[in-house]
C-alpha cells in the first residue's frame, strides 16, 4: 500500500503543490470576506481547482482543442462574473462590498459566486503556468502576494496559517522543479541555498507573529489618498449619498476621474445632497430624516411648484394687483422703479447630462430646476429639498437624462436691485394673501397659480427654519457675535445674504488644499478668527453658521461646479469638481445658491480650483484608462504575433505534412534545421543533413532515421510509403518535443 501511495506521489507530484498552493491562495481570500475554511466555498474551490488543473492537462495533451475549451470556458466566466457583479445596481454594491471587505454592504451570495468563479480559474492558470509549465519562482511569488495585497485594501489582517501555508507550498515547488533536474550530487548547491531560505521565510514569519506592532498603517492612508480615494462624506463612494457631509480632508484628496459629461447653455452649480444639522464636535453636517426621506409622489408637487415660481410672472401679479388696489403698492412699499420694469430678463435653460459610466443613487438637479426626465420617466424619487433619489437603487450608469432650470443670474441681480425681494418676515405673508386674493377676485388662474407657488414654498421654508432652529445652539458665539455685526442696520434677506458673502470674497480669505489646520482647531471659529485658509466645506460650514445667526434660513449643500472643456456648451463633471456651498431661501425669490469660497464659480475663477491636488501627486484616471488600454492592445497584439500565429501555422504546417508526400518531408527538414539554429546560430543553414544529424546528437536527440529517409525521397528518387513515413514522422515530432538544452550542461546532468 505504502508503495502504491508513493507511485501515486511520484505520478502527481507535479500537480499536488501547485494546486495545494492554488487552494490556498483561494481560501485566503475568501477568509477575508467571511467565509471560513470549513464552509461550502471551500469545496466548491477545490471542485473548481481541480477541475482547472483536469483542464491544464488535457491542453497539454490536445494543444488546440484544449486552448479553445479554455477561451470558452474563459469567456463564460467572464460574462457569468459581470452578470453577477452588475446585477441590480450596476456593480456598485459589489465594489463597496469588495473594497470594504464586506464591511459596509451587507454579504450576497451572488458575490460570493462572483469570487468563485473569478479568483480560483485565474490563480490556478497563473499558479500552474509558474511552476507546472514554465517554473519561474518570481512570478510565482508574485501571484502569492494578490491576496495580501487586498488584505491591505480592507485593512484586515492575514491569518499567520496561510502565509506558513502558502510559504511551504512555495517551498515544495522550488524543492519538486529543483529535483527534476539534479541529477547527482553535485546540486547540492542548490539544495544547501534552497533550505537556507526556508529557515529564512520560517524565522521571519515567526518574528513577525511574535514582535508587537502598532494598530495603525501609518503609510496607508497616504497609500489610499493618491491610489484608492473615491469619495467624500463618510468614505462613501460618489455613487451614493453620505450619511454626513464631506471634511476638509475629504475635499483635498479627490481624484480627477470623469463622472459625467454636460450639455448646458451655460455653467451651473449641480446639487448631489442638503445637510440640515451641524454638530461642532465632528465639524460636520448631517440630514434630517424629514427632508432626505425620498418619495415618487413628491416629484409632481415639488417641481410643478418651482416651475411656477417664475419671477417674470411674479413681476406681473404685482402690477396687475397694484391696478386692482391702488393702495398695495404702497402697503408693502414695492418700488416705482420694480412696476416700471418691462421684464426682470429672466431665461430658461436647459442641460442635458450624460453619465461617464457612473451608476448612482442620486440624479443632479440645479436650484431653479423645474424639470428633470429622471422624475418624469418614474425613475426618481424626490426629497423636501427636491433631490433626486433612484426608485430602484441606481440609475443607470449609462443613461442620459435632461434638466430644464430657471437660469440664476441672467434675472438675479436686476431683480434685488429693483426691490423685487425686499420682503421682511413680518410682512411677507401678508403680502401673499392680499395679492392672492385680489388675482382670484379677478379670476386671473394663472397668475394665481403663481403666487400660491411662492406661498408654499415660503412655508415650506419657514417650516424648515423651525426644525433646525434647535440646532442654533451649535453656532459658536463668536461667528454669532461676527454674523449679527456684519448685517447690522440691513432689513432684508438678500442684502444679508450679499453682505456675509462679501466678507469672505474681500477680506483675507485663501482657498488652500494643503493646508491642514493644527490638532484639535479643526473648527469653524479657528478658520474664520486664525487660519483663514482651507477648502470648500471650511468656507461654506462659516458661511451656513453665520447666516442662521443673522436670521436667515439657510442649508449646507454638497454637489458639483463642472470644469470648462474646448468644446462650447460642453462641461465636464470629474470627482475633484466636487463642491461644497450654501443655499439661502430670499423672500420673493426662492432658494439661491452664494458662494463663499474665494476662486470659485460665483466668484472669480468659476470652480472649486485646485482640487486635483492629491496630497503632491495628481492622477488623471482617464488617462491612465487609455494607457491601461492601449498595454492591453499591445499585449495582445503581441500575443497574436509571438503565440497565435505561430500557433496557427504549426497547425497548418502539421496539415501539409500529414500528406506524406515529398514536400512533407522537405517542410519536416526546414523546421528541424529552424529549431537546431536557435541554438547553433545561423551555421545550420549551410550543413548537410549528416552534419545536421550530429549536431542533433550534441543535445541528446536521434533524427538520423528521419534524415536517411529525407535523402532518400528528397535526392534519391524513392517514392514516400506509409511505414517510412510514420517512423520519419515519429522522430521529427519527437525531436520537436525535446527541450534543446546545452550539450555541457546535459553532460553534467547525464
Amino acid at each position: 500500500m505504502i508503495d502504491g501511495i508513493k507511485e501515486l506521489y511520484k505520478k502527481y507530484e507535479l500537480y499536488l503543490f501547485p494546486f495545494l498552493l492554488t487552494l490556498a491562495l483561494t481560501t485566503s481570500i475568501f477568509d477575508a470576506y467571511a467565509a471560513p475554511f470549513f464552509s461550502e466555498w471551500t469545496l466548491y474551490q477545490v471542485l473548481i481547482i481541480a477541475g482547472s488543473y483536469i483542464l491544464f492537462a488535457f491542453m497539454r495533451r490536445h494543444r488546440f482543442i484544449g486552448a479553445v475549451l479554455y477561451v470558452v470556458i474563459g469567456m463564460f466566466c467572464l460574462t457569468q462574473f459581470f452578470r453577477l457583479v452588475f446585477e441590480g445596481d450596476y456593480g456598485s454594491g459589489f465594489s463597496q462590498w469588495f473594497l470594504s471587505g464586506a464591511s459596509e454592504v451587507p454579504t450576497e451570495r451572488r458575490y460570493y459566486y462572483a469570487l468563485l468563479i473569478s479568483f480560483p480559474i485565474f490563480l490556478s492558470s497563473v499558479v500552474y503556468y509558474f511552476s507546472v509549465m514554465l517554473y519561474r519562482t518570481s512570478f510565482l511569488m508574485l501571484s502569492c502576494l494578490i491576496p495580501c495585497a487586498i488584505y491591505v485594501k480592507i485593512l484586515s489582517d492575514m491569518s499567520n496559517m496561510y502565509l506558513v501555508v502558502i510559504a511551504g507550498m512555495n517551498a515544495a515547488i522550488f524543492m519538486v522543479n529543483t529535483g527534476r533536474n539534479a541529477k547527482n550530487a553535485d546540486d547540492r548547491g542548490q539544495h544547501a541555498r534552497f533550505a537556507a531560505i526556508v529557515a529564512v521565510t520560517l524565522v521571519t514569519l515567526v518574528l513577525a507573529s511574535l514582535i508587537p506592532k502598532q494598530g495603525d498603517a501609518i503609510y496607508y492612508d497616504r497609500f489610499e489618498s493618491v491610489f484608492m480615494n473615491a469619495g467624500i462624506g463618510g468614505g462613501s463612494s460618489f455613487n451614493m449619498l453620505g450619511e454626513h457631509s464631506g471634511n476638509a480632508q475629504d475635499f483635498r484628496n479627490l481624484s480627477n476621474t470623469p463622472l459625467y459629461d454636460v450639455y448646458a447653455d451655460e455653467l451651473i452649480y449641480f446639487r448631489r445632497q442638503n445637510f440640515d444639522l451641524y454638530r461642532a464636535s465632528e465639524h460636520c453636517w448631517y440630514p434630517l430624516e424629514k427632508y432626505s426621506a425620498a418619495s415618487k409622489g413628491n416629484y409632481g408637487p415639488l417641481y410643478e411648484r418651482q416651475a411656477l415660481m417664475s419671477y417674470d410672472d411674479m413681476l406681473d401679479a404685482i402690477k396687475k394687483a397694484s391696478q386692482l388696489d391702488p393702495s398695495f403698492a404702497d402697503r408693502y412699499g414695492i418700488r416705482p422703479e420694480l412696476l416700471a420694469l418691462g421684464s426682470t430678463g429672466e431665461e430658461q435653460g436647459t442641460a442635458m447630462i450624460i453619465p461617464s459610466s457612473h451608476p448612482a443613487n442620486y440624479g443632479l438637479v440645479s436650484v431653479r430646476a423645474y424639470s428633470s426626465s429622471l422624475g418624469n420617466d418614474g425613475l426618481a424619487e424626490v426629497t423636501l429639498h427636491r433631490e433626486l433619489v433612484a426608485a430602484d437603487k441606481f440609475f443607470s450608469g449609462t443613461r442620459s437624462y435632461g434638466m430644464e432650470y430657471y437660469r440664476e443670474f441672467t434675472s438675479r441681480n436686476g431683480w434685488m436691485v429693483n426691490g423685487g425681494a425686499d420682503f421682511t418676515e413680518d410682512n411677507y405673508d401678508d403680502f401673499l394673501d392680499d395679492m392672492y386674493a385680489l388675482l382670484e377676485k379677478d379670476n386671473d388662474t394663472a397668475l394665481c397659480s403663481c403666487v400660491n407657488a411662492f406661498r408654499e414654498d415660503y412655508a415650506a421654508a419657514m417650516e424648515y427654519k423651525s426644525d433646525t432652529a434647535g440646532n442654533n445652539s451649535e453656532i459658536p458665539a463668536d461667528i454669532a457675535e461676527l454674523a449679527l455685526q456684519l448685517t447690522e442696520g440691513m432689513t432684508y434677506d438678500w442684502q444679508k445674504a450679499a453682505a456675509i458673502q462679501e466678507y469672505f470674497q474681500s477680506g483675507s480669505f485663501a482657498y488652500d488644499l494643503d493646508y491642514v489646520p493644527p490638532e484639535r482647531y479643526n473648527t469653524a471659529s479657528y478658520f474664520v478668527f486664525t487660519s483663514q485658509r482651507g477648502t470648500c466645506s471650511d468656507f461654506a460650514t462659516a458661511y451656513t453658521l453665520m447666516a442662521r445667526a443673522a436670521g436667515l434660513i439657510v442649508r449646507y449643500t454638497e454637489g458639483f461646479s463642472p470644469d470648462y472643456t474646448s468644446e462650447r456648451g460642453l462641461f465636464r463633471i470629474r470627482a475633484n469638481c466636487s463642491h461644497a456651498y450654501p443655499e439661502v431661501y430670499i423672500r420673493n425669490m426662492g432658494w439661491l445658491v452664494y458662494e463663499p469660497t474665494v476662486s470659485s464659480m460665483y466668484s472669480v475663477n468659476f470652480g472649486d480650483e485646485g482640487n486635483t491636488n492629491n496630497g503632491g501627486i495628481e492622477i488623471d484616471y482617464s488617462t491612465l484608462f487609455n494607457v491601461i488600454i492601449a498595454v492591453a492592445v499591445a499585449a495582445g497584439i503581441a500575443v497574436l504575433i509571438f503565440f497565435i500565429i505561430p500557433f496557427i501555422g504549426n497547425i497548418a504546417d502539421e496539415i501539409k505534412i500529414r500528406k506524406g508526400d515529398t514536400a512533407a518531408y522537405v517542410l519536416m527538414y526546414r523546421k528541424v534545421r529552424r529549431k537546431l539554429s536557435r541554438s547553433e546560430g545561423k551555421t545550420v543553414f549551410a550543413m548537410t543533413p549528416s552534419e545536421l544529424g550530429q549536431t542533433a546528437e550534441k543535445y541528446g536527440a536521434d533524427i538520423g532515421s528521419f534524415l536517411n529517409s529525407y535523402g532518400e525521397v528528397v535526392f534519391g528518387g524513392a517514392l514516400p510509403d506509409n511505414e517510412r513515413f510514420e517512423r520519419s514522422h515519429a522522430e521529427y515530432t519527437a525531436f520537436m518535443k525535446t527541450r534543446l538544452r546545452k550539450p555541457a550542461l546535459r553532460q553534467q546532468n547525464a
